[in-house]
């Protein structure tokens, strides 16, 4: 199910549209409403005076950050407009985003529409909607403006007629009260050309490498290798090591039968402008991996102003699981995990370290209660 918001208008000014209460928290049967995901979109009309193609890629730039806040403050979206659209070909995959189309030369009072979708559930995970988010604990979507002259890359000579900015989340609805796992997608400055440190503060399982650049970002070519000894990631040679990685997990195979090897799908991961240190798969629970305080990324690299997009698993806030009981009114004690085998309901059953990242379950009264009626 789909739930679109109001319309607001960019401002050359500056300042953000504010995004919430538009989604209903209980569901036709009772139940409650989670998000999946939002589809953040920017309907944009331009001009392009220059006599350079103004490419479609570049158009994500339109967002100049987009941020997704639970009640609790916690930001479990937080990048820059160019950064979510590889986050958002990096967790979804490549057949699943829609490119905004070149604008021509000279070009007047031209549409380039533009939709970034922002995933809470993730669907390259064992369980991928155990990331999704209660609309009870949603605050807010934040799109910051971005300034007038963001368009104008390269040779480019860009004005803006006007950006209108809507999203629509996209929900299911879910017959027990679930406390989700939670996760945080944001991004940190690397500190040099060949290193930098993330604070983690959880589990790391998402991990991409990209520079702002024209078409979509700058050029990695030069970036040969990666080591993060906290995770005892050895040297990866980029090219083709993490990149064969990425296509298994993502399903991109470059099969184009017209000319043999081409690529099948458009794809910053395969075009040398990001590139996936690590990578979530079906395979990939939310309590794998070692929870650090940080980690440190040594490359071989010589592209300056890079940056790592990451996504970190973290514990749901005592605030979260309070709210969450006295809003249902259901007792901690009514609580069991979320998980495939019944002999793992208990929470004491599970090593103490992974207690924080469980999901856990109990029955929705609303729904109990239609069911008695």
């Amino acid at each position: 199910m789909e739930f679109k918001s109001e319309v607001k208008a960019w401002s050359s000014a500056g300042g953000s549209a504010y995004f919430f209460d538009w989604i209903p928290r209980e569901g036709p049967n009772g139940g409650r409403i989670v998000i999946d995901g939002f589809w953040v979109h920017a309907d944009i009309q331009v001009d392009n005076s220059a006599a350079a193609i103004a490419q479609g890629e570049d158009f994500a730039r339109a967002f100049n950050r987009i941020i997704v806040e639970q009640v609790d403050g916690k930001k479990r979206w937080n990048l820059p407009g160019d950064s979510s659209r590889v986050a958002s070909y990096g967790l979804e995959g490549p057949e699943r985003y829609t490119e905004t189309a070149d604008v021509a030369t000279s070009a007047n009072n031209t549409a380039a529409d533009t939709a970034i979708y922002v995933p809470m559930s993730k669907r390259h995970t064992h369980t991928p909607e155990d990331f999704a988010l209660p609309v009870d604990l949603f605050k807010q979507l934040v799109v910051e403006y971005p300034g007038a002259n963001v368009f104008d890359i390269g040779t480019t000579d860009i004005s803006i007629d006007f950006i209108n900015y809507y999203v629509i989340a996209e929900c299911h609805e879910e017959l027990d009260l679930v406390i989700h796992c939670e996760d945080e997608v944001a991004q940190t400055d690397m500190t040099s050309t060949t290193e930098g440190r993330i604070v983690t503060g959880g589990k790391l399982h998402d991990l991409f490498l990209h520079a702002t650049g024209a078409s979509g970002g700058a050029s990695l070519a030069n970036l040969t290798d990666v080591r993060i000894d906290e995770l005892g990631i050895p040297p990866f040679l980029r090219v083709p090591d993490l990149e064969y990685i990425y296509r298994r997990k993502r399903n991109l195979g470059a099969n184009l039968n017209s000319t043999m090897g081409g690529e099948v799908r458009s794809d910053p991961f395969v075009t040398d402008q990001a590139c996936a240190v690590l990578l979530a798969d079906g395979d990939t629970s939310f309590y794998e991996g070692p929870v650090l305080s940080s980690v440190r990324v040594v490359m071989t690299n010589t592209v300056s102003a890079l940056r790592a997009i990451h996504r970190i698993v973290t514990p749901a806030s005592a605030m979260v699981r309070n709210r969450t009981s006295a809003m249902y009114k259901v007792p901690p004690g009514a609580f069991r995990v979320k998980a495939a085998s019944k002999t793992m309901r208990e929470v004491e059953k599970w090593p103490k370290p992974l207690r924080p990242f469980l999901p856990l379950k109990a029955p929705l009264p609303n729904v109990m209660a239609r069911g008695a009626a």
